[in-house]
């Protein structure tokens, strides 16, 4: 018998011939199912073998100049379901695997309960009101319609509902088969109760002194797992190991987006999600991220990765930042090491430093985005704070820096890239915000002219180039006995000098700098 005329291998082949072409102009891909139609026609067993290749995916977006009729019609073949405005059924498919409604119609909701039993990945919007989202009142979830997902759901994505935290952890205790939980303008009610409540001022802490005088290649050794694997526990903090183990869930990733900011919200999901490898928070409010960093310590033992965004607050007119200490002590939440770190910051701080260096012996992963520009009273250490990182920091894989324009100056940047690296194996590179300049060019853009030690940083010119005045009191301040400072020459930056550190990295694949990515089979061409 012919292979070409079993099912199987019809179906294989039809999954290597082009269905989505690429819109060179506006970038997404478009259904493109001329060339798979015509070969329906070849007989009616490659008709029925290819069709439900053509119609596995529905996307409305780009589908939507196809009649209504076509679309009711070949429904029944879809397993990857991704809605939105254009047409909402109805359908005929009961066997969806992937099920994403990013606007809510009513008409949906027996789409949903006819393919409750074999969803695997969910995203669902569950109000599409333009109204304020302060203003909005939410749908409530049906439960006993999510029950019936429970045996096979593996990642959950929910935004624009009311959830009730008890009847919620109750349906994700269910769920065996889900690791990926992502909530997102979610009003949280009713929360699972625990033996205490939450003590939100609980006691932070602090390093110890004999951390500072630790040997320099191996900053604070490993004696922090061994006799500070968690900060001093108060009477509140001890009670939290009591809470209900009933609910425990197998959730491995965690993202919550809160415009909804309440007090002790989602800090009854965070407790049972004792599996936790990985957390991401974006949060207006820095209450928020204060609340759950103990309880991330307390009861997520194997968290690897961290993820905190600070979404702009328009009630202080800013971000709400933490402070110096509170970001170490999120970073420290990963008592057996973290691999991804990725933080919105004013700036970098001595004890955030500090933080991430007792967790260099695992970050393979880096991404410090910097908001705040320079005023009078605040230092600029941030070069030194990151040459000590990358100076310790052997495993990192990749690594993004991101700066307000031009807030960090030509020297501090001959600063960062020309210390020791440790990070050899680095194979992605981000800078942005940096200042570079042409070797013996004057930058169009000068860096903003800072005010140091109460005076003015005026800018200064050394060889053609510009620099900032550096501060030796508040470096002296750091380290007692400072390193002598290389000549200012020597720390002007320039596109030559970053592609000589670059080709001090072998396994360096993506380099962006300046929103600008460079090819590096040319950056010999360009030096």
């Amino acid at each position: 018998m012919n292979p070409l005329n079993l099912p199987e291998i019809i179906t294989k082949v039809g999954h290597f011939l082009p269905l989505w072409k690429q819109n060179q102009n506006l970038g997404f891909y478009d259904f493109s199912p001329a060339f798979l139609l015509s070969c329906t026609l070849v007989n009616k067993t490659w008709h029925d073998a290819l069709l439900p290749v053509i119609w596995y995916v529905y996307k409305g977006d780009t589908m939507r100049f196809i009649p209504n009729s076509v679309l009711i019609k070949n429904s029944r073949h879809f397993q990857i379901f991704i809605h939105d405005r254009s047409f909402s059924g109805p359908f005929q498919c009961t066997h969806l695997k992937e099920l994403a409604i990013i606007w809510w119609d009513d008409q949906l909701l027996s789409l949903v309960r006819a393919n409750a039993e074999t969803l695997q990945d969910l995203a669902w919007k569950g109000s599409s009101s333009p109204t304020r989202v302060r203003s909005s009142t939410f749908p409530e979830l049906d439960y006993d319609l999510f029950a019936r997902m429970a045996p096979n759901l593996r990642s959950l994505q929910l935004s624009h509902w009311t959830l009730s935290g008890r009847c919620f952890l109750q349906f994700l205790s269910q769920c065996k088969q889900l690791t990926n939980l992502c909530l997102a303008t979610v009003d949280w009610t009713d929360p699972s109760p625990v033996t205490s409540p939450l003590n939100t001022e609980m006691q932070s802490y602090g390093f110890p002194s004999h951390y500072a005088s630790s040997h320099p290649h191996q900053p604070f050794q490993h004696s922090f797992y061994r006799h500070h694997s968690s900060p001093p526990s108060s009477p509140h903090q001890q009670q939290l190991q009591y809470y209900d183990s009933r609910n425990v869930v197998g959730i491995k990733q965690l993202r919550l987006d809160i415009s909804l900011s309440k007090e002790d919200a989602f800090t009854d999901l965070v407790r049972c999600c004792r599996e936790l490898e990985f957390f991401s928070l974006l949060s207006e409010s820095s209450e928020d991220v204060k609340t759950l960093i103990p309880i991330l310590r307390q009861s997520c033992p194997l968290l690897r990765g961290i993820d905190f965004i600070s979404r702009f607050s328009s009630a202080l007119g800013n971000r709400d930042y933490l402070s110096d200490l509170e970001y170490a002590d999120l970073v420290l939440c990963s008592t057996h090491g973290l691999t991804h770190l990725k933080i919105d910051i004013p700036w970098l701080g001595e004890s955030l430093t500090r933080a991430i260096l007792v967790q260099s012996p695992f970050l393979t992963n880096l991404q410090l985005r910097f908001y705040e520009d320079r005023v009078h009273d605040t230092p600029m250490v941030d070069a030194v704070h990151l040459a000590r990182i990358l100076e310790h920091c052997a495993k990192l894989t990749s690594l993004a820096l991101h700066f307000s324009a031009h807030s960090l100056g030509m020297e501090e940047t001959g600063r960062v890239l020309q210390g020791p690296w440790a990070c050899t194996g680095l194979e992605s590179l981000v800078l942005s915000g940096v200042t570079i300049v042409e070797q013996g060019m004057i930058p169009s853009n000068r860096p903003f002219p800072w005010q140091v030690g109460g005076h003015a940083g005026g800018m200064v010119d050394v060889g053609g180039a510009m620099r900032v005045p550096t501060m030796p009191g508040f470096l002296q301040h750091l380290h007692p006995h400072p390193p002598a400072s290389p000549p200012a020459q020597d720390l002007l930056l320039t596109k030559q000098r970053l592609f000589e550190r670059v080709q001090q990295l072998p396994k360096l694949t993506k380099l962006s700098l300046n929103s600008v990515t460079f090819s590096l089979d040319g950056i010999t061409a360009l030096v």
